[in-house]
């Protein structure tokens, strides 16, 4: 927690700055603190509006109710569920429906892929990072132009937070040009599929190894409970989350935490959340699954000036997705485990009904 709040000393921009720019330009998750992440980050906290995670919730309810209507016998997890439902969110709140579902996949899991989860630099993956890069860019511009030739025309256009982007364009206030626009977008979609995904299937796994757990969480859903819900899943990703590191570069030779670890000036820093989360020093009873615990004791969405934006949509979409899954009569997996992808999960056969 100090070297994610240290944002002087352990800087962001050295790791994530460059792979960022490759792809989709200067977005946020490469930019230290300073003037330019503070207004890139107060142009989008402003397209957020107060009602938008009760429109996010009715919306992920009804699109996971449509879904899980139509899942009997065996189904993919991943393919036919965790992916599906982001996916959809992205078409609606988001106002980037993709020229098909398929690309929008693809673009997504590749960018991320590369930017953030490639430590060795796989020629493979960065090849096919770039082209969907080439793609998703040329996309949102020509999307963008569409958008406004409709909102010159008069034409009532849906409120997502593209639209609400491009009309702060004409308003006196702080807004972003073309380019960031493109960026910025971007760089949201990127993290918007995979992240929900991973953290749905990891939660699951958590749940099936543990039966009275597994029951609780059924129980829940049949309940309706979505808060129980909430309690149970974040929990569950302690035990698994979706990135158990986080990647600092050190700026200058600093010492770090009561014993002054020494950290030399140009050091990769690996702060593992992960372990960290176990740490008795910090976490009451750590290697036990309890759902009473502070805030602080979670750090799986980051901690700090660059936690994860997108959690005011996670904390919302990951336990709804897991109540209305879990009220199906007789799911359970078939095979124990998801096949994967690199780091994603790809692939998981269920069945249910």
């Amino acid at each position: 927690m100090e070297i994610l709040t240290r944002n002087d000393a352990f800087t962001i921009s050295e790791i994530n700055g460059k792979n960022l720019s490759r792809h989709i330009g200067s977005f946020i998750l490469g930019l230290d603190d300073g003037p330019e992440y503070r207004r890139k980050l107060g142009i989008l906290m402003q397209s957020i509006h107060p009602n938008d995670q009760e429109t996010i919730r009715k919306f992920i309810r009804q699109s996971a109710l449509e879904i899980t209507s139509n899942l009997h016998g065996e189904f993919d997890m991943v393919r036919q569920y965790t992916r599906q439902v982001p996916l959809r969110l992205l078409a609606s709140y988001f106002g980037t429906p993709g020229p098909n579902e398929e690309k929008m996949l693809e673009w997504n899991r590749n960018i991320f892929w590369d930017v953030f989860l490639d430590l060795k630099n796989n020629p493979r993956v960065r090849k096919n990072a770039l082209v969907s890069s080439r793609e998703i860019n040329q996309y949102l511009s020509e999307l963008i132009i569409s958008r406004k030739r409709e909102i010159q025309e008069g034409t009532e256009v849906e409120d997502n937070l593209l639209n609400r982007l491009i009309l702060m364009q004409q308003s006196d206030t702080s807004s972003f040009n073309d380019a960031e626009l493109t960026t910025h977008i971007a760089g949201m979609l990127m993290a918007a599929i995979e992240t929900t995904s991973n953290a749905c299937i990891n939660v699951l796994l958590q749940f099936y190894a543990r039966k009275a757990i597994l029951r609780e969480a059924q129980q829940a859903a049949i309940n309706d409970d979505v808060e129980r819900m909430g309690k149970l899943a974040f929990e569950a990703l302690r035990f698994q989350p979706m990135m158990p590191v986080l990647l600092r570069y050190a700026k200058s030779t600093e010492t770090v935490g009561k014993k002054e670890r020494k950290i030399k000036a140009g050091q990769t820093v690996y702060a593992i959340t992960l372990s960290a989360m176990f740490d008795p020093r910090a976490t009451e009873d750590p290697k036990k699954f309890k759902t009473d615990r502070e805030k602080n004791n979670y750090l799986y969405f980051g901690f700090g000036l660059h936690e994860c934006l997108g959690n005011y949509i996670n904390m919302i979409s990951i336990p709804e997705m897991l109540v209305m899954l879990l009220r199906m009569d007789g799911i359970k997996p078939i095979h124990g485990a998801p096949v994967y992808e690199g780091p994603f999960p790809d692939k998981w056969v269920f069945t249910a009904g």
